[in-house]
């Protein structure tokens, strides 16, 4: 179940990811045309990403602190197991990045002349 879960959250991060980039081809293709390289445009764009992934996991990681606390009488491991929750958010981040690298990768192969042409 926790598998289909991760695999749920990768796809719709990376749904997420190329969403963002397609609405932002021309301004990618404009920096590129410009002088960006092609690394300059995928850490652009994995930075995005890493950021909402962090403000995510931030927020999540928070509020499952605060149910653990909650639900420690129903649960039967310790509520606050850090072991736990380090191991959850860490498979999360990655999956997380592996799942935007793809819209990353496709952000950085824009070709600037026919973003311009199409402008």
């Amino acid at each position: 179940m926790s598998l289909l879960t991760l695999v749920l959250a990768a796809v719709g991060l990376s749904g997420l990811i190329a969403f963002w980039v397609s609405q932002r081809v021309r301004d990618l293709g404009i920096r590129m045309a410009l002088g960006a390289t092609r690394p300059r445009v995928l850490r652009s764009v994995l930075q995005r990403s890493l950021l909402l992934v962090a403000i995510g996991a931030g927020l999540g990681l928070a509020m499952s602190l605060l149910l653990a606390r909650a639900l420690s009488t129903v649960l039967l491991v310790p509520g606050l197991d850090p072991i736990s929750f380090a191991v959850a958010v860490l498979v999360l981040v990655v999956a997380a990045t592996l799942a935007s690298l793809g819209p990353a990768n496709r952000a950085a192969s824009v070709d600037p002349m026919k973003v311009l042409r199409d402008a």
